[in-house]
């Protein structure tokens, strides 16, 4: 139990480092695989889906630009680096938002290490998928509000903005969360309804013109 307990305080104190190698290596994993037996290194129809709507930039898909702008420059076969890279950036910001609110931190790395065992993770970050994308932008949004300091708080509006444009039910789930967020965090309740009714407003937007 001694040894047991050195361990884990071992892997707690460092749990960052830990967490972060952990997510390199598995997703690096299906990278390599495919490569050994010669398949394309980005798995998935999700990912030539979004590479195809890229390529077809309009006024209704817009939101693409940016994938675009990084396809032009980086190789498809290099392309996997996109996906890992927003593995990295939301788990960094996660692990800032962690200690802003004080989370137990066993707690903490026992559910980030299942998380990065999961199938779903697996797959969303071994692929050019939206759902990767919200995901940071999601993180990122309530890390901006959690700022009570300076100004960046106050930029939160525009990340939850770009977290409503992907499809209605992850644009729910957003306002859903703000919600919650607003019921559990009275102090920030003025810029948390802003954030709410944009949000909305760019739901009946996507609806109305978009689609």
């Amino acid at each position: 139990n001694m040894i047991k307990n050195i361990y884990l305080r071992h892997l707690i104190k460092f749990k960052e480092r830990y967490l972060v190698s952990l997510t390199i290596i598995v997703l690096l994993v299906p990278v390599l695989i495919n490569f050994i037996f010669g398949k394309p290194l980005m798995m998935g129809p999700d990912s030539y889906y979004l590479l195809q709507q890229a390529k077809e930039l309009s006024l209704h898909n817009f939101y693409y630009f940016p994938l675009a702008l990084v396809s032009w420059f980086v190789p498809l076969d290099f392309l996997f680096i996109i996906p890992l890279t927003l593995a990295l950036i939301s788990l960094f910001l996660f692990f800032r938002m962690a200690k802003d609110v004080a989370l137990n931190n066993e707690l903490f790395f026992f559910f980030i290490l299942f998380l990065i065992l999961s199938p779903g993770f697996i797959y969303n970050y071994s692929t050019l998928s939206t759902n990767s994308l919200f995901v940071l932008l999601l993180i990122a949004g309530f890390y901006l509000l959690l700022r009570t300091k300076g100004f960046l708080n106050y930029l939160s509006p525009f990340v939850f903005l770009a977290a409503s444009f992907f499809n209605l039910i992850l644009t729910l789930l957003l306002a859903l969360l703000l919600v919650s967020y607003w019921y559990f965090k009275p102090k920030d309740r003025f810029l948390t309804t802003i954030n709410f009714i944009l949000v909305v407003i760019s739901a009946v937007f996507n609806l109305l013109w978009l689609n």
